[in-house]
């Protein structure tokens, strides 16, 4: 059954995408590429897919299994046929590697909407986890207690995400969609509390700029939440609860990130050396060069987060509803990343 989305869906990056990204006159900005004048040419949204980027490391042995090994010309066709669609699939992998968004799309945030299944939203939940365990472990000395404390309040946070993660995998499957929708709903309530008690933590973190590398799991938590909320209220219909809950998020996001720069990372961390004497200038040359990753982590997730919704106007204008986008994204076998092309780049 052909979609109303179909004729502005690509299953790669196309080629002047590419070329446009490499000489400058196309721009990535979080899950969306732009022009020069700032106009939206593409959305980009993480598919099923992109599971595979962690998943096993002989997948066309697991896309096999279904298959009988009795040596028949069906059989055989049907092998090359799965053989082809793994080979896409990694073809598609290692051009997001090539471009530098495997990475974007395996974080917190993800690309577009987080709807790609349970597998990625399973490994970024085990991600942050173990960031905030690898963080909890190395103040354990420091502080025993606080550090139990803390590592009790985080693994709370993480049950709490993953049954919320069950439950959007879990409305999928209903085939009565006002049980569907109820649990959307649901997940749309239930996480505001989760994602006010994270934002709260990550507060606490930022504002001590010691304790940033445990903000920034904080972040991808919040990150990870928000997103959720958008995609269950996506998925209800709820378009327009879904876009002011993308703009509140983003705003929190600023208030706590925005400002934040090398420099504010770089002095606190200098107070041991003498100010002016070389040892100074090669300790601050040297940490301001490692502490750019974490800085160039900030303004991605900030631009991620301020662009998970920009391809709703498109799909209005298609007559097309998100959730057919988000089933869309979900179902597909071949494509990790999905595509939207805006007019003016449709051949």
């Amino acid at each position: 059954m052909t979609s109303l989305i179909d004729p502005i869906v690509l299953r790669a990056i196309p080629e002047a995408a590419r070329i446009g990204l490499d000489n400058k006159t196309l721009h990535l900005f979080g899950s969306v590429i732009r022009r020069s004048n700032g106009t939206i040419a593409y959305h980009l949204q993480e598919a099923a897919p992109l599971a595979q980027a962690f998943g096993s490391a002989n997948p066309m042995g697991m896309a096999l299994q279904g298959v009988s090994a009795a040596s028949s010309v069906a059989n055989n066709v049907q092998t090359e046929i799965v053989r082809q669609g793994v080979a896409r699939v990694q073809h598609g992998i290692k051009l997001l590697q090539q471009m530098g968004l495997a990475n974007l799309a395996l974080g917190g945030v993800g690309l577009g909407v987080s709807v790609a299944g349970f597998a990625i939203m399973n490994h970024k939940l085990d991600d942050i986890a173990s960031r905030l365990g690898g963080i909890q472990d190395g103040l354990s000395q420091i502080s025993a207690k606080l550090d139990v404390m803390r590592a009790e309040q985080d693994r709370a946070i993480i049950s709490r995400m993953r049954g919320l993660t069950n439950l959007f995998e879990e409305s999928w499957e209903l085939t009565d969609l006002s049980r569907a929708e109820s649990s959307w709903t649901r997940i749309y309530q239930d996480g505001a509390d989760l994602e006010e008690h994270i934002l709260a933590k990550a507060k606490i973190d930022v504002a001590n700029i010691m304790a940033f590398p445990e903000s920034e799991a904080h972040l991808d938590a919040f990150a990870l939440v928000s997103g959720l909320r958008i995609a269950a209220q996506l998925a209800a219909g709820e378009v327009e609860s879904a876009r002011a809950l993308e703009r509140r998020s983003i705003a929190d996001l600023m208030r706590l990130t925005g400002k934040i720069g090398v420099a504010d990372l770089l002095l606190p961390t200098l107070t041991e050396v003498q100010p002016g004497s070389l040892e100074w200038d090669l300790t601050r040359i040297s940490r301001a060069e490692e502490l750019r990753p974490t800085i160039d982590r900030l303004r991605q997730r900030e631009s991620l987060m301020a662009t998970r919704t920009t391809f709703l106007p498109l799909l209005k204008r298609q007559g097309a509803s998100p959730r057919e986008w988000l089933q869309m994204a979900r179902n597909e076998q071949q494509a990790p990343v999905l595509v939207l092309a805006e007019a003016e780049e449709r051949g």
